[in-house]
This record gives C-alpha cells, structure tokens and sequence, in this order.
C-alpha cells in the first residue's frame, strides 16, 4: 500500500497562503510486509495490518491524501515492553503530582504575600483600631489597595461618629449616644444621677476645678458598672446608667452602691478637699425611660431627696406641672417687676430704734400678695433665683437712697458667690454712699462654707464697705462655733422656733439663755425674732436681749409704708 503525501509549493514570505501555489510536492509512502517487518524487529514488536478479527494492543491509523482512514496497523506489545510502558506513567504521575505540589506551593506562597498577609493586617488593623497601620497599603493601586483605601473611610467615619457621640470631658458617652441606645427596643432601666450644687463648685473653685471633679464623678461611676450597663454623660452635671430591667432589691443595691462610691470619700483635687452629694432618679420600662427619668429627677430636686423611683411615684407628673405653672407665675413677675420689698423693724428696745429687715413679695397688678416660702425653692430649681436677687436689690437700694435708714437685707451662699450678684450689691453701696448703714443678714446658713474663697472675699469686702453681719437662724441643727469666729458677726438672730416656744418648753429656754450668754462674752448683740406675743416679749426682755422683730411689736409692710 502506498500512502500518498503532498503540500503546497509557495513563496517564502508569503506566510498568509494568500498567492496560488506555484506546484506541489509529492511524496509517497510504501507500506508493505517488508516494511512493516523491518519496523517490527526495529521496535521489537509484533506489527501487521490489521485485521478485524484480532486483537491488539494499540491500532494505528494509516489516512490518505484527503486524511481519511484507509487502513490500521495492528500492534501488540510484549510483557517487557508493558512493564517499560507502565513504569514510565507511573513515574509521570509521580512527576506531575510532584509538579503540582511545587505549583500549589509556590501559588500558596504567592497568593499569601500579595493577598493574605495584606488582608489579615488590614483585619488586625480593624480588630486594633489602629489605622495608622494602613499607610502602607493605601497607595497600592490593586484590589488589595482598594481594600485598604475602604477599611480606611470607614475608620474616619466611625472616628467621626465616635467624636460626635462622646463626651470630650470624661471620655464616656454622650446624650447623643444615651438616645441612640434608649431606642433599642425591649425593656430597660435608667437612672440618672445628678451632682448637688455643681453649680457652687465652679463658682467657688473655678472651672479647671470643676472638670476636674467631673472627670473623677465619672471615674468613680464607672466602678460600679456590671456587666452590659453603660454610663453616659447627658449634662453638665448630670449622668446615666443604662442598665437591663431590675426590680425591689436590685434597685436598692444598685442605688447604695452609687451613693457609697460617691458620697463616702471627699473628692481631692490637689489640696482641695470637696465632698459631694447626689439626687439619683429611677425609671423602668420599655419606652420614654428619659422622660421619666427627667420628671422624677425635678421632683428629687425641688423636694430635697437624695433618691426617687418613678415606677412608684407616678402622681409627681401632675405635682410638676403645677411647678411649670409656678416658675411661669415667677418669671412673669420678674418680666413685670412685680418684685416689691416689704420691711418689717427689729427694734432695739433698750432706746427704742430700730432698722429695717427687707423681705421680698411679689405683687401682681391685682394686688395679690405672694410669699417667699410660696416661690423662693422654686426660683432656684428653675434657675431663675438671680433675677429675683437682682431686682430686689435694685428695689431696696432705689428706696433706701432717700433716706436715712439702717437696713438689712438676706443674701444666701448663692449670692455671694455669684459674680453679677457681688458686682451689683456693692456697686449700689459705692454709687449711693450706703456705706455703714447696710446689715448682710446671712440665711440658710448650712450651705455656706465659712473658708470657701469666694465667701471669705465677699465678707471681707463687705466689712470694709462698712456692712454689718447678722447670722440669721442662730441655734438651729446647724449652729456651731467655729461659723461665728469665722464670720466675726455683729448680730445673732436666735432662730424662730425657740423664741415662739420659749413660754411652754424649758429647753427652748434654756437653750436661748446659753446662746445670750455666749454671745454677751463675745460682745455679739442678739436679735429675737419671732416676738408675737405679750408673754413673749416679756420672757426675751427678761434674758436681756437687746433687739426685738415680730408681729407683736410690727407687722412686715411695703417699705415705703414704714414711718
């Protein structure tokens, strides 16, 4: 058999095949037994065309010219030739397995530097919270970079979030953030804990002192949080706790545990020793929680208690609203100065003078008359108390330039640290020459600190101003010695409630007949307030106390009405 080949005759730079062939070659290929017998003993297996009916080892195609089959030869492969022909795919399994393992180790090596190793920074970096650690990725311009790039906006986003939803003071969450976490739905408890008369402390101490206060408040809150409760500070002087839903017991403990870590050690700021006191508010449920809290707060506030449950105080909604309408009722009377002083005489009955003791009212434009024990808390919780002091003492010092009066007038703690209050008290005392015929009548006495800076400063100020000092309420729970060296008073005003029973209980009496005598050794002159009666003023006269003031001897009138 002969098997014919040909191929196309071409130009060489013709690589396209696009010119007609120029001829072709033709070979031929002659498959006969000889051949074929010489390519058996060559190959040293058994070759011949093949035939149909038998079986062999490998058949190979013989085409023609058109590449279409024409015959096969058959070949069979000796035992020997098997065994070369299996070790040989044996070993190139062998040496494409290992092959593959050197691929997949060099792929794994690669993939680990260019992908892996870069990615678990970038996910160390988010665990961390170190963005820093990111600027060597940032300007790679691969997925690894984009990456990057993602994980970096999100860092300054959160960084943002975070700055808006913390307190830059204490470093612990906001009121933005307290918010954000009270509209998660299910029940919760909150209490909110607020500093008594922070306001006094950055007065007194400055405000360097007074965040420094804040930032131990918060320290020493932090101790007593369990787990999943969270702290927050909502105000100035105001923070919460958020905690899960808590009943009886838990709220007792939970509520100690708060006051023995605030209120048990004084808060020390260099030399500065302060001790604080807290109103903590309590509310439980699943929504308005704030609110709650807010109501119950003003309600601890305005009645002086150091804790309130809301839960079980409900009717304090309908006792605040009638606060609303009071603070309304005070700050329409301040906008209308219907701020009026009364006076009423404290008589010296050894040689029958007397000065005047200035007592705030206010009068609306139906002559209607209103008290302070009505009013005064009030202002003060509203935060509305200045204004009345202002005014008052605009009143007093207007009326009292015209004449020659001696008179006194209440200043509290609050007073005399505020700054606005001091200017104007002693700017009216230089701009109408009312020096020495002014009497400071100290009131509410427990809250002021004799060595408070401020404090010592105004009463220094004052006695060389010619003021007088009068200690009002003298002999009350508060009362104590030291007070009186450090103030230096000129008067004690014995306090009301021993000289209205000074008749019917002998401890009464004997308690004013020990406060006359010490006074007369310190050279102090004593006032008794509270003379409504006959018998009364018989008893006060017999223990020979000098000055006298009480409806039995005259009634508090419109100052311009005194005579």
């Amino acid at each position: 058999m002969i098997q014919i080949f040909t191929a196309p005759i071409q130009p060489s730079i013709d690589y396209s095949r696009k010119t007609p062939p120029q001829g072709y070659y033709i070979i031929g290929k002659i498959w006969d037994k000889k051949y074929i017998s010489d390519l058996a003993n060559v190959t040293k297996q058994s070759i011949e065309f093949a035939d149909k009916d038998k079986d062999y080892d490998i058949l190979f195609p013989l085409f023609s010219s058109d590449k279409k089959p024409i015959a096969h030869l058959g070949i069979r492969l000796n035992s020997k030739t098997t065994e070369i022909v299996n070790y040989i795919f044996i070993n190139q399994l062998y040496l494409i397995f290992f092959m593959g393992l050197v691929f997949i180790f060099l792929l794994g090596n690669i993939l680990f530097r260019t992908i892996i190793q870069p990615l678990n920074e970038i996910t160390n970096t988010i665990n961390c919270n170190e963005s820093n650690r990111l600027s060597k990725f940032l300007l790679q311009k691969d997925e690894i970079g984009k990456i990057a790039r993602a994980v970096n906006d999100y860092f300054k986003q959160m960084e943002r979030i975070v700055k808006q939803t913390t307190d830059h003071l204490t470093g612990i969450p906001n009121r933005q953030q307290l918010t954000e976490d009270l509209e998660v739905t299910g029940a919760k408890s909150l209490m909110l804990i607020n500093i008594k008369h922070f306001r006094n402390i950055n007065e007194s101490y400055g405000y360097d002192i007074g965040d420094a206060i804040l930032q131990l408040f918060a320290s020493r809150l932090a101790t007593v949080l369990e787990s999943q409760e969270r702290i927050y500070r909502v105000s100035a002087d105001e923070f919460a706790i958020l905690t899960k839903e808590i009943y009886g017991n838990e709220i007792l403990i939970k509520q100690d545990n708060i006051v023995r870590c605030i209120e048990n050690e004084p808060f020390r700021i260099g030399e500065i020793r302060l001790k604080i006191n807290v109103f903590i508010a309590f509310a439980r449920g699943e929504s308005n929680l704030r609110r709650m809290c807010d109501i119950a707060l003003s309600y601890a506030k305005e009645n002086n208690m150091s804790f309130i449950d809301f839960n079980k105080n409900t009717h304090i909604i309908d006792e605040l609203h009638k606060s609303k309408l009071l603070t309304a009722m005070i700050q329409n009377a301040i906008n209308k100065k219907y701020i009026k002083p009364f006076g009423q005489k404290i008589i010296n009955v050894f040689d029958n003078s007397y000065h005047i003791e200035t007592l705030m009212r206010i009068i609306d434009d139906k002559g209607q008359i209103t008290m302070p024990s009505f009013f005064l808390e009030q202002s003060k919780t509203a935060g509305i108390y200045t204004n009345l002091t202002l005014l008052m003492l605009e009143n007093v010092f207007d009326y009292f330039r015209h004449n020659t009066y001696h008179f006194s007038i209440n200043i509290t703690h609050e007073d005399m640290i505020n700054k606005e209050v001091s200017f104007l008290f002693f700017n009216l005392i230089d701009q109408y020459n009312m020096h020495g015929r002014v009497i400071i009548e100290l009131v509410e006495s427990e809250h002021i600190d004799s060595s408070n800076k401020n404090v010592s400063e105004f009463i220094d100020k004052a006695k060389a101003a010619g003021c007088r000092i009068s200690i009002d309420d003298f002999g009350s729970g508060y009362s104590n010695f030291n007070y009186i060296v450090n103030m230096s008073p000129n008067f004690l005003k014995i306090d009301g409630s021993l000289i209205k029973n000074i008749d019917t209980d002998e401890s009464a009496y004997l308690t004013v007949k020990s406060i006359v005598s010490l006074a007369k050794e310190l050279k102090i002159d004593i006032i008794a307030e509270y003379v409504h009666s006959e018998t009364i003023f018989n008893i006060v006269r017999s223990l020979d106390i000098e000055f006298l003031q009480g409806y039995y001897l005259h009634q508090p009138e419109p100052i311009e009405n005194i005579t």
